[in-house]
């Protein structure tokens, strides 16, 4: 395929351009500035302005007094100090990733309880300690994230209001919640959930935090290697409910049923995060992150990803159903497939004409594919677990 031009494998990392260091330098705004300012901030403050990208402000507002009215923001309700330095932690965690990431881990725990003689009990306190094991691990790793991405956030739209660069949280802080955390969820998961759980946990957070964010500024090829660590928590609750199940030690890692799942997982958000990458490639490129559509000027390069990982996603959603064959069978094998064929038809416009809309449509198919998969799965197996 002939693009017209070249997609580096490796490039040198740059903080912004020199247009924007210039400015912020000339508001006092490096990393000692800023966190000097958010440790004397009011208690109670709110940060500065910023913009969605949609011309509205981070507060509600739309920028402009309207009917003759004098206040630029509509009234908000006023927090107390705690209350705000609360909300700015929950929101450091990323609830709604960690939410997914969950989600995924359960999957994996309920797929491999399947035939376990443990009595109700021991299935309960083991799901408590997955659920709160991932929970905390995946929590940490998303602070952690954050707190190393604090000076590029604040150059990007998405993500300048984020606790760390919008002054709300010192980074510090920041730190502080994402190490507590991933010790905490690791712990958690080694007592209750086994060793092998609590290494593909630890696995998960070195791999996300120590390989996956600095190489996002150096490579496109940071989407693959982001992958692995993304794709790791259904192999945490499959760790944890194979423990049930009889095995010891390391010996879930050795099962093909819990690779299934990572494999689906790895596969699957190659054309998630292109999407998203397409729609926010000029973000992207203002916080230095070396994503594909920044140095994809056409999309054909991207669109063509794109649709190839969705392509590659069909066998790779069948693939559990070889693998754990005594649970899964035609029927969740059939919803895989069939709404998989459909993400792939909602990503081929996207080789028609590569924009936003397109990406977004992308997008859109791949949250509504991964769900109905999974919960195919897990709906088979209670299915059989019950009858």
């Amino acid at each position: 395929m002939a693009i017209g031009f070249e997609i580096p494998l490796w490039v040198r990392p740059v903080l912004a351009a020199p247009e924007l260091l210039a400015v912020q330098s000339s508001i006092g705004l490096h990393s000692h500035g800023l966190d000097t300012l958010a440790a004397n901030l009011a208690p109670g403050s709110l940060g500065p302005k910023s913009f969605d990208g949609h011309g509205r402000d981070s507060r509600g507002g739309n920028g402009r007094s309207g009917d003759g009215a004098s206040e630029l923001y509509a009234p908000v309700k006023q927090q107390t100090y705690w209350q705000a330095k609360r909300d700015a932690v929950i929101e450091l965690t990323k609830p709604n990733i960690t939410k997914m990431v969950v989600l995924t881990s359960g999957v994996g725990f309920v797929l491999a309880i399947f035939g376990s003689a443990a009595n109700w009990w021991a299935i309960a306190v083991s799901a408590f300690g997955c659920i709160l094991g991932t929970s905390l691990s995946a929590s940490g790793a998303n602070a952690l994230n954050q707190w190393w991405e604090r000076k590029r956030d604040r150059l990007m739209h998405r993500t300048a209001t984020r606790p760390l660069p919008s002054l709300r949280l010192h980074s510090g802080t920041g730190f502080l919640v994402g190490m507590a955390c991933s010790v905490f969820g690791v712990g958690v998961l080694l007592v209750l959930c086994g060793v092998a759980a609590a290494v593909v946990s630890a696995s998960t957070i070195l791999i996300y935090v120590l390989i996956y964010t600095p190489m996002k500024t150096r490579s496109p090829l940071a989407t693959l290697v982001g992958a692995v660590p993304g794709a790791l928590p259904p192999l945490i609750g499959w760790s944890a409910g194979s423990v049930l199940a009889g095995a010891t030690g390391f010996a879930p890692l050795m099962q093909w049923g819990g690779w299934s799942l990572f494999a689906l997982m790895f596969m699957w958000q190659i054309p998630h995060f292109l999407a998203i990458a397409w729609m926010y490639k000029d973000d992207y490129a203002r916080g230095g992150h070396a994503v594909l559509p920044v140095f994809d000027p056409t999309g054909k390069a991207t669109a063509w990803t794109v649709v190839i990982g969705a392509v590659l996603l069909i066998p790779t959603v069948l693939l559990p159903m070889f693998a754990m064959s005594d649970r899964l069978g035609f029927i969740s094998g059939a919803v895989a497939g069939a709404v998989t064929l459909a993400f792939l038809v909602a990503c081929t416009p996207m080789l028609r004409e590569t924009t936003r809309a397109t990406a977004r449509r992308a997008f859109l198919g791949s949250i509504l594919q991964l769900p109905v998969v999974l919960m195919a799965f897990v709906a088979e197996v209670v299915i059989r677990m019950v009858v």
